[in-house]
């Protein structure tokens, strides 16, 4: 929930009502509710550093339904296509439940004890966003969305260290999101990539993802990950970020 994480058009902030935090440092225990966590696109409060501590556990607010009712008008394409349906149609409950875990297990992104892909760090860079004059510059079969002008963010890494801020955006600029797993692709790092005698690799069902192939360590997943920065930065000048927040770790 430190990112608010979601996916096919929810999140969890429309069920979160409050969660259990320990402070740091003053290690006082409190209530944290929903509307003090700042939650927005894959970033909270807790993601920015604005609250430091652990989380010890979350409320949220479920409520059953009927499983034959219909969902909320469907608010992702890929969901969309699955169900064989347009933006905005409707299809029962169930039916949606079981499509997204379906497509999600098609990326290794649902634990199984049957796929080695789903014991993974999850999508491991943020899709880059980038003036539209750098996105037309890839070839037209590179997935791109446009994007609504965003306040500012700003990031504070856990371990206190000092990153330059990205460069400001020019006034009237159109940002494009680009998709991070074509880039890595393009890049020529394919599907299932390891380094040499590491124990990490790119998942073989959806390059985003660092895969555990038996015995990785974290320096395993750092390494891995700083040679695929580098590798998608000599190829196309942009430089990935990391999702997750590093801890004792140089990335």
């Amino acid at each position: 929930m430190i990112q608010n994480i979601g996916a096919y058009g929810s999140d969890v902030s429309e069920t979160i009502v409050s969660i259990d935090f320990l402070e740091y440092p003053s290690g006082t225990r409190r209530t944290v509710m929903a509307d003090e966590l700042a939650l927005g696109l894959r970033t909270s409060a807790l993601k920015t550093g604005d609250l430091r501590g652990i989380v010890l556990g979350v409320t949220f607010s479920l409520e059953p339904v009927d499983q034959s009712r219909e969902s909320s008008p469907l608010a992702s394409e890929q969901l969309a296509t699955a169900l064989g349906l347009s933006l905005g149609d409707r299809a029962p409950i169930d039916v949606v439940r079981d499509t997204v875990l379906r497509v999600r297990a098609s990326k290794g992104m649902v634990l199984s004890p049957h796929d080695p892909d789903s014991v993974s760090s999850g999508s491991f860079f943020l899709n880059p966003i980038v003036p539209e004059r750098v996105a037309v510059s890839f070839s037209p079969e590179a997935p791109r969305w446009l994007i609504e002008p965003e306040p500012e963010s700003v990031v504070v890494p856990l371990d206190g260290s000092d990153h330059p801020s990205p460069p400001p955006m020019a006034e009237g600029d159109v940002m494009v999101k680009l998709s991070a797993a074509w880039l890595i692709e393009y890049s020529g790092l394919h599907k299932g990539f390891s380094l040499p005698g590491s124990g990490a690799a790119l998942s073989s069902k959806h390059a985003l993802a660092i895969v555990n192939t038996g015995g990785a360590t974290g320096e395993d997943v750092a390494e891995l990950a700083r040679y695929i920065i580098t590798t998608v930065g000599n190829a196309t000048g942009i430089y990935l970020v990391p999702e997750p927040n590093i801890v004792g770790l140089e990335i």
